[in-house]
């Protein structure tokens, strides 16, 4: 602005503008621009140069309060002081008012701005010239300020939420009280907006930004495989280096001189790198791209430890690599070698629940004359099988590709622990798996070693699925004898009211015919008192209703 002649207006100041000066660390130093010269930012300061009329200083003593809103509008003092001011006071200078507006909008932007990137939040403990938001805004709203006032020395930072307040607050009002006076110049008001924007976007990128940037991974530059050599296997163990390493497989760029270079280095670690996250892509692609003597060569030194080779076959990620290299298996040599090393420890595999895959993929990969003893080992521990989760898999498996003479030594193996398999988490789906099967001799075998015990397992969990299925597999003959001795049991009541053997009473109405329907609907009426009102038992007699409808 230029410099005004009257001695009763003072120009208002001009601060550093934190959009330029915002990296700055505040103080208690921290200067105002006033017509050329910095000040204090203190309230509490005098400087003579501040009014342009003396009188005007004296105004301002400890026992004067502040001038009235009249004058205000001529005067502008810091910014603690603008509270005081009267927007509508009358003007005879209507291009100072316009003035005075666009100052007084982009001073109390700024005192926002300066407020919200927190610089003046340090603490001023012990110093005479420490102050405090709220008293100054006390100070103002009495309408007396002094410059020999002791303001508390409390810091600013403890008064988060009022000052976060004030400062939306003043915005908001800012915005509302000045269009009225600055519609009538468009371009201050243009230029006044964008300097608002420009605030605000700056005030959110420092308020918000204040963790450091964290910069993207640096990928390694593989430029070639030469360029690689001796460090195959670190590199492997990269995520991006080991894509590209499967690339050059994938894309049939590989001579073979560079797979031998791979193999070579893969060898000597090979354990470690199958049971990697990533290196074991790699050696599936070796495994794959190699040749026959490559492929028996990396097997003997997979094999070459039994404890490490279980250790492979049982990880999550070395499962999927030997099931890989099985797929490639097709000379006798390196059949041989990797059944006779499996036969010890199969087992051990069947029972674990990543290695039972492997004994699955011997099973439907080879043949039944390389894969006897193998079955044998399997069949020798049934029981312990049957009841494992994974095992139980291996067995169902077994059963469907092992020759006539094992496949009969599991049968009667299974046909002999029927009872105990059936009420088992994971034997009963043996069970089931052989009934199934629908052989007569073994389904009939079955039933009789069963026989006696269908209203105990039909109030078992597993069990009474079990006897499910023998109601609908075993064929007419068998499931009347089935329902004819639960029927006539005298626990057939709490078989009807049991959560499990419920469903078995349903099943035993759908699957039978003519008199014993009728006799079964018979004894279930029976206890209709029982039943009608009973959580399960009303299940029993909707069923009964539902048949005698389709009849």
């Amino acid at each position: 602005m230029e410099r005004r002649d009257n001695d009763d207006f003072r120009r208002p100041f001009i601060a550093d503008s934190p959009l330029q000066n915002h990296l700055l660390v505040p103080s208690q130093n921290h200067r105002f621009r006033i017509n050329g010269s910095h000040v204090p930012c203190n309230p509490n300061f005098q400087n003579p140069d501040l009014f342009q009329s003396p009188s005007l200083a004296q105004r301002y003593s400890t026992t004067q309060s502040l001038p009235q809103a009249s004058e205000l509008s001529h005067e502008c003092g810091l910014e603690n002081s603008f509270g005081g001011l009267n927007l509508n006071a009358p003007c005879n200078n209507h291009s100072q008012l316009l003035d005075l507006n666009v100052y007084l909008y982009k001073m109390r932007i700024d005192s926002a701005v300066r407020g919200q990137m927190g610089m003046f939040h340090e603490r001023f403990v012990g110093h005479s010239n420490s102050t405090s938001l709220n008293a100054g805004q006390d100070l103002v709203g009495r309408g007396a300020i002094s410059r020999s006032a002791t303001f508390p020395s409390t810091p600013i930072g403890n008064h988060d939420f009022n000052n976060s307040q004030r400062r939306s607050q003043s915005l908001d009002e800012l915005a509302s009280a000045c269009p009225r006076r600055l519609i009538n110049n468009p371009e201050r008001q243009y230029r006044s907006n964008a300097w608002a924007q420009n605030s605000s976007s700056l005030l959110s990128s420092s308020m918000y930004n204040h963790r450091p940037v964290v910069y993207p991974h640096q990928r390694m530059n593989y430029s070639s495989l030469k360029e690689l050599k001796g460090q195959i296997c670190l590199v492997a163990r990269d995520q991006h280096g080991c894509r590209f390493l499967q690339k050059k497989f994938d894309l049939q760029i590989i001579t073979s001189e560079e797979i031998e270079m791979i193999f070579l280095e893969v060898k000597d670690e090979l354990h470690e790198l199958m049971v990697h996250q990533f290196a074991n892509y790699l050696v599936q692609k070796l495994f794959e791209a190699g040749t026959q003597e490559q492929r028996t060569e990396l097997l003997l030194v997979l094999v070459s430890s039994e404890q490490r080779f279980v250790h492979v076959c049982t990880d999550v990620h070395g499962t999927r690599v030997v099931q890989k290299f099985m797929e490639r298996v097709s000379t006798p040599e390196q059949r041989s070698i990797l059944l006779s090393v499996l036969k010890p420890i199969a087992v051990t595999l069947t029972i674990d629940l990543h290695g039972h895959h492997i004994i699955e993929q011997c099973l439907n990969k080879f043949s039944n004359e390389d894969t006897k003893h193998l079955v044998d080992e399997i069949v020798e521990h049934c029981l312990d099988n049957a009841t494992d989760k994974s095992g139980c898999c291996v067995l169902q498996q077994c059963l469907a590709h092992a020759k006539a003479e094992a496949r009969e030594r599991l049968l009667a193996e299974i046909t002999a622990n029927a009872f105990v398999l059936s009420e088992h988490p994971y034997g009963n789906y043996v069970v089931q798996y052989v009934l199934g099967m629908k052989v007569p001799p073994v389904t009939s075998n079955l039933i009789e070693q069963l026989g006696g015990s269908y209203v105990t397992l039909s109030k078992n969990k597993y069990g009474s699925n079990v006897v499910e299925k023998c109601l609908k597999d075993a064929g007419e003959e068998h499931s009347a004898r089935i329902i004819t001795e639960i029927m006539h049991d005298p626990n057939f009541l709490k078989v009807l009211q049991d959560p499990f053997g419920n469903y078995v009473v349903q099943s035993a109405l759908n699957v039978s015919k003519g008199d014993l329907h009728n006799a079964l609907v018979q004894f279930i009426q029976h206890h209709y008192p029982f039943l009608h009102s009973h959580l399960f038992g009303k299940k029993v007699l909707a069923r009964t209703r539902e048949r005698r409808n389709r009849v």
